[in-house]
């Protein structure tokens, strides 16, 4: 992490983090997530983070980039935590032309990074990552 990134978010994100989840809506735009799932990982840029609109890609899904909305993440069911990110939850991205909507596998890990590449941000340590 780099000491560019401002005080107020570094608390923000280290506190969000802590409980699981981060709030996407705050986010400037440009900036980037790089989300880790069972079977695929996002590279999602946030376009107009205050309504969720964001360019995503990945390996198999979104071969090319495309604009969806970002929903937020649920457990699984109907329960939508909007516009917010969260370790062991499924993300949900909607079509903006027929409202179709997509739920990813489970959220592995994340990493946010600045629009302008000047800091970058873990969300979650892997607890489950063995050291050598």
């Amino acid at each position: 992490m780099s000491d560019h990134i401002d005080k107020k978010l570094q608390a923000q994100l280290n506190s969000k983090a802590e409980k699981g989840c981060v709030d996407t809506c705050k986010f400037e735009e440009g900036t980037k997530l790089y989300a880790e799932t069972l079977n695929n990982v996002y590279e999602i840029t946030f376009v107009d983070p205050t309504n969720g609109i964001v360019r995503v890609r990945n390996g198999t899904t979104y071969l090319e980039e495309v604009e969806r909305r970002f929903n937020g993440c649920t457990w699984g069911g109907s329960c939508l935590k909007i516009g917010h990110i969260g370790k062991g939850m499924h993300m949900e991205f909607q079509k903006l032309d027929d409202g179709g909507t997509r739920t990813t596998t489970i959220v592995q890990s994340c990493k946010v990074v600045a629009p302008d590449g000047s800091w970058n941000f873990e969300l979650w340590e892997d607890e489950d990552e063995d050291t050598v």
